[in-house]
């Protein structure tokens, strides 16, 4: 009964086990009454065995539920941060950058260039070119 409560497959949340709980120990009961005859010693014992057996579970199933809505959680608030940084970055950076700054934060972000060429121009009197027209 402790397993078929733990699976998530037979019991998908914690709510839906009370039935199963109460169903299980009333049919054990009446199982119990109808082989047995009146209630002995040794199937209240085991009655209140199964029931505590069962009230652990439930709690360890409550936790495991709150831990997964407490990741998903943290998921979407995640989401929604990486979702405004990435708006952020997309106004100052090209979108192949922001990329790769999500993707990998500490990692390098320059590309190798086997080879570059650079071109260096003189014009002539720029100086005063550049002190007649307006900036």
């Amino acid at each position: 009964m402790c397993l078929m409560l733990m699976s998530t497959l037979v019991v998908p949340s914690e709510r839906s086990m009370y039935p199963f709980l109460w169903g299980g120990i009333a049919g054990y009961v009446a199982f119990a009454l109808i082989a047995d005859g009146p209630l002995t010693w040794d199937t209240s014992v085991a009655v209140f065995y199964l029931f505590g057996i069962s009230l652990f579970v439930i709690d360890y199933r409550r936790g495991i539920e709150t831990d997964l809505r407490e990741q998903f959680m943290l998921d979407i608030v995640h989401k929604d941060s990486s979702v405004k940084l990435f708006e952020i970055l997309g106004y100052m950076l090209p979108p192949f950058i922001v990329t790769n700054l999500l993707k990998d934060p500490g990692g390098i972000i320059a590309e190798s260039i086997d080879q570059a060429s650079i071109l260096f121009v003189m014009m002539e009197e720029f100086d005063q070119l550049a002190s007649r027209t307006s900036p």
